[in-house]
């Protein structure tokens, strides 16, 4: 499942997107309340992401079109790991962004957790090198 919601450009309601479908009325604010609590709080400002504790993903992304007042929008994203592309694209294109945009940011959190991965790796190596030093000293 794929939830995607954006500020209205006249300071109105969000717009939402479920899964590809635009959504209104109690599915809307159901969909829009249930995202906003598995998101932390955090300073939201550009483009980027991480995964939330619940196990699914989370995305910021300035939206391409500006509100009445000439401020970008921020559109928030949560998604899980069995949600199709085809269904993440159409959501995307759904809520009026650019999918590229949203697959780059994806690739960002994909490769900050690689990252953290084999930095956790390189430290348990280090740390069983130095039990192995200590207790050969001995």
């Amino acid at each position: 499942m794929i939830v995607a919601i954006v500020q209205g450009k006249d300071r109105g309601l969000y717009d939402t997107v479920i899964d590809g479908e635009v959504v209104s009325g109690k599915e809307q604010q159901d969909a829009i309340n249930k995202l906003l609590s598995k998101i932390p709080p955090i300073k939201i400002t550009g483009n980027g992401g991480f995964k939330l504790e619940t196990g699914e993903f989370f995305c910021h992304m300035q939206h391409p079109e500006k509100d009445v007042e000439g401020r970008y929008r921020v559109v928030l994203i949560v998604w899980d790991k069995n949600t199709s592309e085809e269904i993440i694209k159409e959501t995307i294109k759904a809520i009026g962004c650019d999918y590229y945009k949203y697959v780059q940011i994806r690739n960002e959190i994909n490769n900050e957790k690689k990252t953290l991965k084999k930095i956790m790796m390189l430290l348990g190596v280090f740390l069983i090198l130095v039990a192995v030093m200590l207790f050969l000293k001995k």
